[in-house]
């Protein structure tokens, strides 16, 4: 059980940021094996963090990107759908 006040530290997959788990994006992968965003942090099973940073959001699109996802899942994921590399950019624009 988590202490009183503890706040989990997470680290970006791509820059390797640190930082409380509230300040990250976190994606988990949905009951088919691809991510989805989860901004509750909630969803079922691994999840991977991402830190938001424009860079780090743009290198999901590389096939090195997707690679460190895949591993971050331990080859769970089937894929990378376009619409939440779309969504995530957005996200971190606002």
């Amino acid at each position: 059980m988590a202490r009183r006040g503890h706040i989990p530290i997470r680290m970006c997959i791509f820059c390797g940021r640190r930082a409380p788990k509230g300040e990250l994006l976190r994606l988990a992968l949905d009951e088919t094996g691809y991510p989805v965003y989860d901004p509750g942090q909630k969803l079922p099973g691994r999840g991977a963090y991402l830190c938001g940073a424009e860079d780090c959001l743009k290198k999901l699109k590389t096939p090195r990107g997707q690679k460190r996802l895949q591993r971050a899942f331990r080859g769970r994921m089937k894929g990378l759908r376009p619409e939440l590399v779309a969504a995530l950019l957005g996200h971190g624009e606002a």
